[in-house]
């Protein structure tokens, strides 16, 4: 009985610890700083910016030296500002918004198959 809730135990720590990986690599590592929309539209036209991720209204920039990240908001239904990276050759990258789901899933399905692999070893004759 202590040998199943033992492996018990160690599946539901592989399942937090796997479903907790998002949480740990979506950490900030580069500082962020708020701008005003011009004033971010500027920074990519000057070539201070190296990529923008567009995700819904929300736009972020690395800067070129990667040492911070410049982040403003759109005007609704604007879209002049993708015309204004192109001709100032920033690389910008459409994102969706919200929590990436393919991140969520690929957490679910590897520690569904920690814990397969817990429960299968926990039946198996003991090798002595």
């Amino acid at each position: 009985m202590a040998r199943v809730a033992r492996i018990a135990a160690l599946a539901i720590v592989a399942v937090v610890l796997v479903l907790l990986w998002p949480v740990v690599r979506s950490v900030k590592t580069v500082p962020e700083r708020m701008l005003g929309f011009p004033e971010f539209v500027e920074a990519a036209q000057d070539g201070q910016l190296t990529k923008v991720i567009v995700r819904g209204h929300v736009l972020s920039g690395l800067s070129k030296d990667h040492s911070v990240r410049l982040v403003t908001v759109s005007p609704p239904n604007y879209t002049a500002h993708y015309d204004a990276f192109r001709e100032s050759g920033v690389n910008y990258y459409v994102e969706p918004e919200g929590y990436p789901w393919g991140v969520f899933l690929f957490g679910a399905i590897t520690g569904a198959i920690v814990l397969g692999l817990l429960i299968i070893r926990s039946f198996s004759p003991s090798r002595k």
